[in-house]
């Protein structure tokens, strides 16, 4: 879809549907990015993601219908050429942005939580030495995977100074 397209798009305050292109939960994340991003240029534009993890997306504001029928004006959000071409250089929202019109994007993802959700959270983390700092230490794929050793130093090293949740 041509950077025109989302003008007029725009304009008129249609509706575009963004589609989680790969479906993990990172994934996910990475499809709200992007959809932060478009809604950043594109305030009226309307939002329908389709995702297999809408639980993740049902408190984001960007975000106006998930799981709706796909619309006329549609995207993929997904880095599939910088992964088959092992290109570890361009950012991997770059392919699903630049086509938008989008150079200059904010590369931070975000989770909106309710009430209920923070308080919880809130209790599971009370008295553990800050920062926090989250871990994820496998991967379904092999090569985003780091040894358990290295972790294991890592963790040892830092432990000190942080509280780790896996």
């Amino acid at each position: 879809m041509k950077d025109n397209r989302l003008r007029w798009l725009n304009l008129v305050g249609a509706r575009l549907t963004v589609i989680d292109g790969f479906g993990a939960l990172g994934d996910t994340l990475l499809t709200s990015t992007v959809i932060h991003n478009l809604k950043r240029q594109y305030h009226r534009i309307r939002i329908n993601c389709i995702t297999p993890n809408p639980e993740l997306l049902l408190l984001d504001p960007h975000i106006d219908k998930i799981n709706e029928p796909e619309t006329y004006f549609s995207i993929i959000s997904w880095y599939l050429d910088i992964r088959n071409s092992r290109d570890g250089f361009t950012n991997v929202l770059a392919p699903t942005l630049r086509p938008l019109g989008i150079t200059d994007f904010e590369y931070k993802a975000r989770v909106y939580l309710d009430e209920a959700e923070r308080n919880q959270a809130a209790k599971l983390v009370e008295g553990l030495k800050h920062p926090l700092v989250a871990i994820n230490c496998i991967s379904k794929e092999e090569v985003k995977n780091w040894p358990v050793r290295f972790w294991r130093e890592l963790v040892s090293n830092l432990s000190h100074h942080c509280s780790f949740i896996q």
